[in-house]
């Protein structure tokens, strides 16, 4: 019996390693070609096509699994990039967005909607189709960008789901209590909310309070938006979207959309309003590759993204593909700009939720060395520049945010889940040798003792009071305002200027102007944005990726081996928090 098992494990192991193989050949495939150059022209009447199914991420970058897993969809940068360009371009007559599936955050939502401004503002017609929006999800925001567009088409049996905004938070503290897990953690202060779901029953009343005023500013961001761009009042928006979801007849009479007709009938009425019967739509990504992003040969400005999970060191190589925001990367990249001669300013993109509060710490410190060299560096908020994040953006001479992006959360958490209990539960008997009063204070397997406990109270004191003083400091904040502003609360970026947490609302092309102008450039000066650290190679994205799925493989063994021991007793948890069980203590103070 023994030799079968053997046996069947053995062809299992075999046909894994066949499957990583072909994915491997597979993504180099997709990258080499993503990387590839191509000497075709655009086309005369060429009318463009964004393809805005799926979540849209900040950029491509050179992670080669994000690339493929995207299939080479374009990024929230490349869209942008392409509309522009198509703006200036005289051989581009018009643009079409699919919103059928479309999700996105409201701040990227109103970048788009702001090149879409742009675009119709240089006389080209821009119209949206839908098989059905947001059918399935109350994702409100994507009818916010479908009011942006000169026409909007439904299909006849599709509908307007927007339904507004809603927010879901699990607590799973008696279910932790019921199997034996300990939860050891702390935070500054109650607005934080990072460790309620693991210690609380439910959300609190100053962070249910918080967060409703949250959802409610961007709620009015969105119907202001629709309100606009449809011509109707805020009123009837907020009438209309409480009746949703909508039919397509019913969206018609309401003035929600302009046309009930299919694809081809959307697309037919394009080439009609763009004066062309024979254009031909093309892909904004292939676009964007022929056509180039709108830069000019002028002076250099650096074009710094900080996106994902704020880590120390460079960053760790996951299978998702993952982006994070590493702290090692990103003061390097700091260092190269700062020290070329041509770069005259530098913008840092940031889209984070924090992380490390040391990883932001040398961020922020390459942020202040770039400064002190005499570049001025601006940063652009995406849809997240919250606690490190926000940490990582406060020592730039200047802070653009879209209205809806989240930030702020100036506070800290921290702590570990402590498994003696459900190790008692299942069996598990653990013994150490050690020397030391407290080297055992980030194990598992250990409870704070009360001098431990103190001490970690002591240290997220001096963590929060850090961070609030240099907020003050970077920010001019005096300090006794910073109580009003900061202990975790989360701010949208439109309530953030209004408490000086940022300084201007507006989108990348905000921030680049503003950069031109702190470099002493004129607004409209002709400028080249060059990305640092320089994107890789395809034979190295191919080699990074080899390297990344051969540990990838390693790891699963070994997580194997050890979730046979837990996992049966840990599987009623929803997914997410099981798998936050199984990573190691939280010994890194977070910043999220």
């Amino acid at each position: 019996m023994g030799r079968v098992v053997i046996g069947c494990l053995a062809v299992i192991g075999v046909i894994s390693m066949f499957v990583l193989a072909v994915t491997v050949f597979g993504v180099y495939l997709v990258v080499n070609r993503h990387g590839r150059d191509t000497v075709a022209e655009v086309a005369p009447h060429t009318l463009l096509r964004l393809n805005l199914g799926g979540s849209i991420a900040e950029t491509s970058g050179s992670d080669p699994i994000a690339i493929a897993l995207s299939g080479g969809k374009a990024s929230l940068r490349d869209l942008v990039d392409a509309i522009d360009s198509g703006a200036a371009d005289p051989k581009v007559k018009g643009l079409i967005a699919d919103l059928g599936r479309a999700q996105m955050s409201l701040a990227t939502a109103e970048e788009l909607s702001a090149a879409l401004g742009r675009f119709r503002t240089a006389g080209k017609p821009a119209y949206a189709y839908a098989d059905t929006l947001a059918e399935s999800s109350s994702n409100t925001q994507v009818l916010y960008l479908a009011s942006q567009f000169d026409q909007v088409w439904l299909q006849p049996a599709g509908e307007i789901g927007a339904t507004g905004l809603s927010l879901e938070l699990p607590y799973v503290a008696d279910a932790l209590k019921t199997i034996g897990v300990t939860p050891r953690f702390s935070q500054r202060y109650e607005f934080k909310g990072g460790i309620d779901m693991y210690v609380a029953p439910g959300t609190s009343p100053a962070l249910k309070q918080s967060l409703g005023t949250l959802v409610s500013d961007l709620y009015g961001q969105i119907v202001d938006g629709i309100a606009a761009g449809r011509k109707i009042s805020a009123d009837e928006v907020r009438h209309l979207i409480d009746r949703a979801p909508l039919s397509a007849n019913e969206a018609l009479n309401a003035k929600l959309i302009d046309h009930v007709g299919y694809r081809i009938d959307s697309e037919n009425a394009l080439r009609k309003a763009a004066g062309t019967d024979t254009g031909k739509f093309m892909d904004a990504g292939d676009y964007l590759k022929l056509a180039g992003p709108l830069n000019g040969a002028g002076e250099r400005i650096a074009v710094i993204y900080g996106v994902g999970e704020v880590v120390r060191g460079d960053p760790e190589e996951s299978f998702s593909g993952n982006s994070q925001m590493s702290a090692e990367e990103i003061a390097r990249a700091f260092r190269d700009a700062a020290r070329d001669p041509k770069v005259r300013a530098i913008v840092f993109r940031i889209d984070s939720p924090g992380g490390s509060y040391v990883a932001s710490d040398t961020i922020w410190h390459a942020v202040h060395q770039a400064r002190q060299s005499g570049k001025k560096v601006i940063a652009s908020m995406g849809g997240l520049a919250a606690s490190g994040g926000y940490f990582s953006a406060i020592a730039c001479d200047r802070i653009i945010a879209e209205p809806a992006s989240l930030t702020g959360s100036i506070g800290v958490y921290s702590g570990k889940f402590v498994l003696t209990k459900l190790w008692d539960k299942i069996g598990v008997k653990w013994d150490q040798v050690s020397s030391g009063a407290h080297a055992g204070i980030d194990s598992m397997n250990n409870d704070f003792t009360p001098d431990e406990a103190a001490g970690f109270e002591r240290d997220l004191d001096r963590i929060y009071g850090d961070f609030t003083h240099r907020v003050a400091t970077d920010r001019h904040i005096p300090e006794p305002e910073m109580d009003a502003v900061a202990r975790g609360r989360v701010w949208s970026g439109a309530a953030a200027k209004a408490h000086g947490l940022v300084d201007e609302l507006g989108d990348f092309r905000a921030a680049v102007i503003e950069a031109k102008r702190a470099a002493g450039l004129d607004a409209n000066a002709a400028v080249d944005l060059v990305t640092f650290p320089k994107p890789e190679q395809s034979w190295q994205r191919f080699a990074r990726m080899v390297g990344r799925v051969t540990r990838t493989e390693a790891s699963l063994q070994q997580f194997g081996e050890m979730t046979k021991v837990i996992a049966p007793t840990i599987s009623r948890l929803a997914p997410s928090t099981a798998e936050r069980l199984l990573m190691s203590p939280l010994s890194d103070q977070s910043l999220q």
